[in-house]
């Protein structure tokens, strides 16, 4: 009846045209669908291997993932639809490409039939088809023209939410809209500490993703509990990185939260299997 039921009394967030969001414990479906797909496809991970090796509780696992994939397909979060469905396709590929090909198949299959008979589900997509995103267009726009009035330093990090006003006329926008981050990681990162930051940014994200890749090629097929979770430490950096694509990700101090838990986890396996202890 649109309650929230996780807050009572609280009214669940809704799109344009009326449809029910939900945010689980965030309340923003959008903060929502970006944190939880990082340990959700940790989950996924640990269910593979499981799966792989018959070992018990794969189903218990799977229901899990399907549940928390069914919830972030509810948020309406179309960044999240893409950064989730990248990441598992990355994971499968890394464990089988046979079960990749099949899993892309299922998706494909699983979007035309949303597609065609869910009516919210076609809408959200027409939505943005249909230029319905012109506010986030302006804002990239204004953040990129920042990024070429000071490319190598920035404005100053989250500077460039104070400047949006200012950059909104400048490129001549047809009216004033949001004053938020720039909806895109790397060209907020861009904007507020220009090619210097964003280097060292891509340098950061990049070492811990390299090295969770050594982790997971170090790890025997038959220790399933380490396999699997290094495996969906792999996807959960993947679903941060392309779900920075469509939105400043690690503005949000939870998303914040919850890379560390995934950095920390990918660095105590690195020293449990001797990828850091030799550089020592």
């Amino acid at each position: 009846f649109g309650e929230d039921p996780l807050r009572p009394g609280s009214a669940l967030e809704t799109l344009p045209d009326g449809t029910f969001r939900t945010g689980g414990f965030l309340a923003q479906p959008i903060v929502f669908a970006h944190v939880y797909q990082i340990p959700l496809c940790v989950l996924f991970g640990l269910w593979l291997t499981k799966f792989h090796w018959r070992e018990k509780g794969h189903v218990w696992v799977l229901s899990s993932v399907g549940l928390g994939f069914l919830a972030i397909l509810l948020s309406f979060s179309r960044g999240a639809w893409i950064s989730c469905g990248a990441a598992v396709l990355f994971m499968t590929a890394l464990f089988s490409l046979r079960m990749a090909f099949l899993l892309l198949g299922a998706l494909a299959a699983g979007f035309f039939s949303l597609y065609t008979f869910w009516s919210h589900f076609h809408d959200r997509i027409q939505y943005a088809l249909k230029g319905g995103d012109l506010e986030r267009i302006w804002i990239w726009k204004a953040n990129w023209q920042m990024f070429k009035d000071h490319p190598v330093w920035g404005l100053g990090y989250q500077e460039n939410i104070e400047a949006l006003h200012e950059y909104y006329k400048k490129v001549e926008a047809p009216q004033e809209f949001l004053i938020a981050h720039a909806h895109n990681q790397y060209l907020h990162m861009l904007a507020g500490t220009g090619a210097v930051g964003l280097g060292i940014y891509l340098l950061i994200i990049g070492y811990f993703f390299i090295l969770a890749i050594r982790v997971w090629r170090s790890i025997s097929s038959r220790e399933v509990f380490a396999k699997g979770l290094s495996l969906g430490l792999i996807g959960a950096q993947v679903a941060f990185m392309v779900g920075g694509l469509t939105e400043a990700n690690l503005e949000h101090s939870k998303t914040k939260y919850a890379l560390l838990w995934v950095w920390a986890l990918t660095v105590w396996l690195a020293y449990e299997n001797r990828i850091l202890r030799e550089k020592l």
